[in-house]
């Protein structure tokens, strides 16, 4: 049976006369519509989208996240690029009533469709449903000036100049081939060249450039015919005879390039399967096969038949020790995914040993983190991809909180903190005049969320989380009594999985005396905290909100000569000394203090009528400061001149990261300049945009304290004891 696009009862009826009676029939059916006795549901009424291999025959059905989404849609576009990621992205346009886009991203390797829309006005008459990807974005084609391209990775709407081929930056178009057909007219006059009105009337299917300039040809659609044309030599040939399958008013079908689409063989994957039984272990073990074959666990695959290969798998899939060895090889994504194989796969990966020897495998001394959070305690996110690989955070919406606010990343996980409830009864109200009365008011409080109930009376909704957003595992902080929490000022998270894979929390609470602070260690490992208080005077505006774990102790910043760390295993204080360009009179801003690949560095803009500025790194033994990187942003300035940098001599830009790697040529330091995260190279000096914000709507100033690292991971978060 056909898939049907319509019922019958929506066919257009005719009545005439045929042998003398009158029956109806259907005459004027409506184009591009199939008719059937029945539709696949109401709901989508056959209708429906396929992303699908022809080699191996996989196909997913395209889902959506609602029915208003669906409805709105005016084209997909596929992208997919073997050579970046074995994922595949689909780029939805849909319109609104105001004549402007939207435009969502769908990913295969997360699985789902990016939570904010891109906001859009397409230039004239662009080619929505003709697009092309080439060299990370898509691509469409218009009848104006300019048309646009979307960067998939970044999500970023760039300009595209139509034609006065594209270069590998967009910025302009040139000609490639200039190509004379009078060869292949002279070589096959058989053939029909023109159409009534003596118009040459062929179609370009097809242009194929090879490495040796010889073999370059281009495919044309002539008269029914597919034909071959080299470029260089002007031979041409024959590839087939295209039988009109179709006919409409009697005339075969004219294919033109928009109805030509590139087929490569390729075993690329499409769907992704769970593993429902051991025998459906192949693919894994084939992915790993050859890593297995250095240590003599498998014979030779290449001589393996299908049945041998299956009775592998599944002595493999209940080997304990292979199954977690090759488990150990994954990243961390999947395996969240292999969870749902079966309970011997959830106790095996879930288990905090695998969890930590995955971490210790995957987790280098200098690791560069896969993204940032960018918090500005709303409870909304943002992220800037760092690695290729990851181009969405996992939200935290698992923590069942309101309004959660990031407070610290360290090594993978994260501490964060909830809104603060109040019920409605408790809001303030405020006399206003309304209509010439006056009226009681609810009158808001910053930082405050409103609701008819609350978590409980003892904490009114504010808590605080230590959580893994790979993993989605979180743990609630609690405290020893009401008073401990009372008197917390800040909480800081030390972990670091190559030292050990439990964490510890410090807080920071207030003395009897006001100008004393105590400290207070939470370990994981024995599920208590310290009995022991630590009592200290803080150096002069000490900054215990913004701490820094770096090796093996929790850092603060203050403005004075010298400033405290804490090293967290032996929970000794001990002092460092500040940057000299911190002084005790001085109100400089830092506008940036953070660990990142074993380094700790500070960015103290000095002067904000330049553009150049000093990246300063502490030492291992936090002993002195010194200047790592000297920073000038012109050339950026240059490459990106579209970009606001600031008003009357005053240049307005936040560090959100440093990231130093072991090849210094690929060092590069991340900032935000108008709603814009960019990414600098400290070496080449070459600028390259990450993500833009603007197309959010309103834009947030993120600084460098907003900026927390993100890590995918495995570790294990271990629940906090029910102390009340």
């Amino acid at each position: 049976m056909r898939i049907s696009f319509s019922p019958i009862p929506a066919m257009v009826w005719e009545t005439i006369s045929v042998g003398g009676k009158e029956m109806r029939i259907s005459f004027s059916p409506i184009p591009c519509v199939d008719y059937c006795d029945s539709m696949v549901s109401e709901d989508d009424r056959g209708f429906r989208y396929f992303v699908c291999n022809p080699t191996t025959m996989q196909f997913a059905t395209v889902t959506f996240p609602n029915k208003q989404f669906r409805g709105n849609i005016i084209t997909l576009n596929l992208v997919f690029d073997p050579l970046r990621s074995p994922h595949y992205k689909i780029v939805s346009i849909r319109g609104t009533d105001q004549g402007k886009r939207l435009l969502n991203v769908y990913s295969s390797e997360t699985g789902s469709w990016s939570d904010r829309a891109v906001c859009f006005t397409p230039p004239p008459h662009m080619a929505h449903g003709a697009p092309v990807y080439f060299n990370g974005a898509i691509l469409w084609h218009c009848e104006d000036k300019n048309s646009q391209y979307l960067i998939v990775d970044t999500q970023c709407l760039k300009t595209l100049p139509m034609p006065k081929a594209i270069k590998y930056d967009f910025s302009g178009w040139f000609v490639r081939y200039r190509v004379d057909l009078t060869p292949m007219h002279a070589a096959f006059p058989e053939l029909v060249w023109n159409d009534p009105e003596k118009v040459h009337a062929f179609s370009v299917l097809g242009v194929f450039q090879h490495p040796k300039e010889e073999d370059s040809n281009v495919v044309l659609f002539v008269d029914g015919r597919a034909m071959s044309f080299n470029l260089a030599s002007h031979a041409s040939r024959k590839l087939c005879d295209l039988e009109p399958g179709f006919k409409m008013a009697g005339a075969a079908l004219d294919y033109e390039g928009r109805d030509a689409y590139l087929y490569f063989e390729n075993l690329s994957c499409v769907k992704f399967y769970k593993f429902t039984q051991p025998q459906q272990f192949s693919s894994l073990l084939s992915s790993v096969v050859k890593k297995l074959k250095r240590s003599a666990c498998i014979v030779n695959m290449s001589v393996c038949s299908r049945n041998i290969l299956q009775k592998l798998s599944e002595e493999i899939a209940g080997n304990i020790d292979i199954l977690t060895e090759i488990l150990l090889r994954l990243p961390p994504k999947p395996l969240g995914k292999f969870k749902s194989v079966s309970k011997h796969w959830l106790a095996l990966i879930s288990d905090p040993k695998f969890c930590h020897s995955h971490t210790l495998r995957h987790h280098s001394p200098h690791p560069l983190p896969s993204a940032l959070f960018l918090s500005d305690d709303s409870p909304n996110f943002d992220f800037v991809p760092i690695s290729d690989s990851v181009l969405r955070v996992p939200p935290l919406d698992y923590l069942n909180a309101h309004r959660v606010s990031i407070i610290q990343s360290c090594n993978g996980l994260l501490l964060c903190s909830s809104g603060f409830l109040m019920p409605h009864y408790e809001q303030l109200w405020q006399m206003f005049s309304v209509g010439g009365k006056q009226m009681p008011m609810p009158f808001p409080m910053p930082g405050v969320d409103f609701s008819y109930s609350m978590v409980s009376e003892n904490d009114r909704g504010f808590r605080y989380f230590v959580c893994n957003p790979t993993t989605t595992q979180f743990a609630i902080v609690t405290f020893p009594n009401n008073q401990f929490k009372n008197s917390i000022v800040a909480l800081n998270l030390a972990f670091d999985p190559l030292r050990s894979p439990h964490y510890k929390i410090i807080s920071f609470r207030d003395h009897t005396d006001a100008k004393k602070f105590v400290i207070n260690v939470y370990s994981s490992e024995t599920c208590r905290w310290s009995d022991g208080d630590i009592c200290f005077t803080p150096p002069p505006r000490m900054a215990h909100r913004s701490p820094v774990y770096f090796n093996g102790a929790i850092l603060w910043y203050s403005h004075g000569k010298n400033s405290l760390y804490f090293d967290v295993e032996s929970q000794c204080l001990k002092t460092f000394p500040m940057p000299k360009e911190i002084t005790h009179d001085s109100y400089d801003i830092v506008d940036y203090f953070r660990e990142c690949g074993g380094h700790c560095y500070m960015v103290i803009p000095k002067c904000y009528s330049t553009l150049k500025f000093k990246i300063l790194e502490l030492k291992q033994d936090f002993s002195r400061w010194f200047v790592r990187y000297r920073v000038d942003l012109t050339p950026m300035k240059v490459a990106f001149p579209e970009l606001c940098w600031g008003y009357g001599g005053v240049f307005d830009f936040s560090v959100l990261g440093v990231f130093q790697q072991p090849k210094e040529q690929d060092s590069k330091v991340v900032l935000f300049v108008e709603g814009s995260a960019i990414s600098f190279n400290l070496a080449t000096h070459a600028s390259r945009e990450l993500c833009d914000f603007r197309h959010f709507g309103t834009v947030v100033d993120y600084g460098g304290c907003n900026a927390h690292l993100y890590f995918e991971n495995m570790s294990y978060v271990k629940g906090f004891p029910a102390y009340y």
